[in-house]
């Protein structure tokens, strides 16, 4: 049951992470491209941790179904706020020696949080959850919702995209954007090992 809903998720990244891609960079605003998909979905990626360390009251077929859900909803508000934030970079500088140094430091800072997120979650679950366990899970994606609300927010608020000249009808289309992660060979060989 649990590797059907990975393996499904997996599948439904194969779908939505073009597609944010394909929207991200379509949207024109005056905070930019990428940045209001992180503003507005951090809330939505934090709740969707509660969702994921909740546990649900039900069994069988109505446990698989509710599990698949949150799966999919947890990963689509992920993809959301992950595709443009890791797209950030392309934004901000041309040099690629400063995209590289930004994405180390992204990629650092992420294996830190996660690090520390590990570290801490059974403290916090024993701490907050008082001696029950599945109530300190809740407490747990709370904080790590939220913390993550508060470290995008950064990114939010003092990162500067700039603004480029193209117009949308210069993109390829959805299709061709499709059409090229599905004929991506290479692609298919990592999907499927997964």
């Amino acid at each position: 049951m649990a590797g059907w809903i990975y393996a499904l998720g997996i599948a439904w990244d194969a779908v939505t992470d073009p597609f944010m891609g394909y929207m991200a960079e379509r949207t024109r605003t005056k905070m930019g491209s990428y940045r209001p998909y992180i503003f507005y979905g951090s809330v939505p990626l934090a709740l969707s941790f509660v969702l994921l360390l909740w546990v649900p009251p039900f069994e069988g077929t109505f446990l698989f179904i509710f599990l698949l859900l949150v799966n999919l909803i947890h990963r689509t508000c992920f993809t959301v706020v992950s595709v443009p934030y890791s797209s950030l970079t392309a934004r901000i500088t041309d040099d690629s020696d400063e995209r590289t140094k930004l994405t180390t430091a992204r990629m650092l800072a992420a294996a830190a949080g996660t690090f520390s997120i590990s570290a801490l979650a059974f403290p916090i679950v024993l701490f907050f959850g008082g001696g029950e366990e599945a109530l300190g899970f809740v407490y747990l994606g709370l904080i790590a919702g939220f913390t993550a609300v508060a470290i995008l927010s950064v990114t939010v608020f003092f990162v500067k995209e700039r603004s480029f000249e193209f117009t949308k009808e210069e993109l390829p289309s959805f299709k061709n954007v499709f059409k090229s992660v599905t004929n991506n060979y290479p692609f298919w060989i990592v999907f499927s090992a997964i």
